[in-house]
């Protein structure tokens, strides 16, 4: 599947993986530090959800500050 992540503008193809929480695990983030986005629906994914690999997804890292 493809991915795109922002900021950081980077496409990546990432193949294996059946839940969004494998996938943010697989690309090195926490679960608490991205949202991921299935493109085309714009739909906003839960780390439980079954992912397609048909899917192109984007991961948006999350930031905060106090």
């Amino acid at each position: 599947m493809e991915i795109f992540i922002k900021p950081d503008q980077k496409f990546i193809k990432v193949d294996g993986v059946k839940t969004v929480r494998e996938l943010i695990k697989k690309l090195g983030f926490r679960e608490e530090e991205v949202l991921v986005v299935e493109t085309d629906s714009k739909k906003l994914l839960t780390p439980d959800e079954k992912i397609s690999p048909e899917w192109r997804i984007e991961i948006r890292k999350v930031i905060s500050g106090g």
